[in-house]
């Protein structure tokens, strides 16, 4: 385990690879510690080296492909426990995820089968993550739901994705919100759900009726009796969800007809929220 002192002259050397050292040396390294809960070295050296290194083209695409299928594999590390450090290398796994796919949208690299297989994997991954804790105290940011809404994002924006994979994308986030995890989203996930949301919205694939029922899924979530505690919680996190996604809607500098439209109907279904919690 190499000193704070070695990461942090990498950093300041602008992401430099140091001398006497291999690419897939230092990377197997700092692989290991997108798991580890001390934040330092599992936020500022892993993610943010691991990050530029791929921002900056320093891995050839076989290298980006290599390090995809290990991100993908390590989706599954101790998935179903909650409280456990596990956590850690599932949330962190997923940012290098996304990265990887931001990457391949400036500069394509990967094949259609290659994204669609990440997204496949996703979908299973948050219908299974059940440890959806924002930050933990000593440790850091867990935070894997905000993590995975942010690779949709750069999925939603990939030319291998058209809408039936948009479609799964949307259920997906319906499907997780809806889900009785006892967890009240306190961390900014509402509104990076609803930016990856922007971004599947923006494509123009998905048709106006798959959105309509689709807000009525959640909105059949916001129907839940208000004296079960747990069922309170998905009422908090599909009402919190909704009206960011309302916001970010309102923002938009010049909205489309579809867009006002979408906005339109997202407002009935907040509307609906509020009357089913009097």
């Amino acid at each position: 385990m190499k000193s704070p002192e070695f990461w942090q002259n990498i950093i300041y050397r602008q992401y430099r690879l140091p001398e006497n050292y291999t690419l897939n040396e230092l990377t197997v390294e700092l692989v290991g510690y997108l798991g580890s809960p001390d934040p330092e070295y599992r936020d500022e050296y892993a993610y943010m080296i691991l990050a530029n290194w791929i921002y900056k083209g320093v891995y050839e695409p076989h290298q980006l492909n290599a390090l995809l299928d290990q991100m993908q594999q390590n989706l599954t590390h101790g998935l179903g426990e909650y409280g456990t450090d596990s956590v850690f290398l599932r949330s962190f796994s997923m940012l290098i995820l996304g990265t990887i796919i931001e990457r391949d949208n400036q500069a394509p690299f990967l094949k259609v089968n290659d994204v669609r297989r990440v997204l496949d994997d996703i979908v299973l991954y948050l219908a299974n993550e059940e440890d959806v804790r924002g930050f933990v105290m000593d440790k850091g940011w867990a935070h894997a739901m905000a993590h995975t809404a942010d690779t949709l994002l750069y999925l939603s924006q990939s030319q291998h994705i058209g809408g039936p994979q948009l479609e799964m994308m949307l259920a997906t986030i319906s499907s997780k919100l809806t889900q009785p995890i006892g967890y009240i989203y306190q961390h900014d996930e509402d509104e990076r759900l609803a930016v990856a949301t922007i971004g599947i919205m923006e494509r123009n694939l998905v048709s106006m009726p798959v959105y309509q029922q689709w807000l009525g899924e959640l909105v059949a979530g916001l129907k839940s009796p208000m004296g079960d505690p747990v069922m309170n919680v998905v009422y908090q996190n599909i009402k919190n969800y909704l009206r960011s996604l309302y916001i970010q809607l309102i923002l938009m500098p010049r909205p489309t007809e579809s867009m006002r439209n979408l906005r339109h109907q997202v407002l009935i279904a907040i509307q609906h929220g509020h009357r089913y919690a009097k």
